[in-house]
């Protein structure tokens, strides 16, 4: 039997599938606020739970649209802020005590994003527009170790993405890397290494293009006089 919180979400959208294992889960929602929509009819939503006291949190106004949120472990948490619009997507914690967060008025057309190894988190901030075929992880998933004592060498590091970043279609986001507030990430790039804010970021392995840069939703916005130093 589901647990009270995700039967009621089923109850308004019968058309999502999920599976909730484990006690003490709970989802955290207004579900006459939220959407999930579907492409096709053969298309679908899910949310899967395997593990105990776990948390998903989707804040007013957030809509899935053919994505999937998927727990595997305990004391986990996903929260998705309000006006967060998921398309195509999925959201992966793998391990225990694992946080993804995804600030407000963010928009994702398709990513995968994967939260591994105990403790860890994925933290995106508010506005951020990230295009399709976007990839972030916290985990190499296997280990590489020293052949003289066999001590692994590749933890599991946390990523942390800064408020308004654009992210190009295909980018690629390693373990370890921290991107600055208001940066654009462009198609195809692999970003290996910390990014600082308002800088255009491209290549493989990622490097600064441009810097003192920001960006708009609105492709002709309004210009504006220069800031003045103090």
């Amino acid at each position: 039997m589901l647990p009270d919180s995700f039967a009621k979400l089923l109850e308004v959208w019968p058309d999502l599938i999920i599976e909730v294992n484990g006690d003490d889960n709970v989802l955290r929602c207004d579900v006459e606020q939220i959407q999930f929509l579907r492409h096709s009819p053969a298309s679908k939503n899910t949310i899967t739970v395997n593990g105990s006291h776990n948390e998903i949190v989707i804040e007013d106004g957030g809509t899935l649209r053919d994505s999937h949120l998927i727990v595997e472990g305990s004391h986990g948490k996903i929260t998705l802020g309000a006006k967060t619009r998921l398309r195509m997507s999925a959201i992966k914690l793998r391990g225990n005590h694992c946080l993804v967060e995804i600030g407000k008025d963010t928009t994702i057309e398709s990513a995968k994003m994967l939260c591994q190894e105990d403790g860890r988190l994925i933290r995106i901030g508010d506005d951020c527009m990230f295009s399709e075929g976007i990839f972030i992880r916290t985990s190499d998933s296997h280990a590489i170790v020293t052949v003289d004592t066999g001590e692994r060498i590749n933890p599991a590091r946390d990523v942390v993405i800064g408020r308004h970043v654009w992210m190009g279609r295909d980018v690629k986001i390693n373990k370890g890397v921290s991107i600055g507030d208001g940066c654009v990430i462009a198609h195809g790039s692999v970003v290996v290494k910390d990014v600082p804010a308002n800088c255009v970021i491209g290549g493989n392995p990622g490097r600064v293009i441009k810097e003192g840069v920001t960006w708009s939703r609105a492709l002709n916005p309004q210009p504006r006089a220069p800031l003045k130093s103090v």
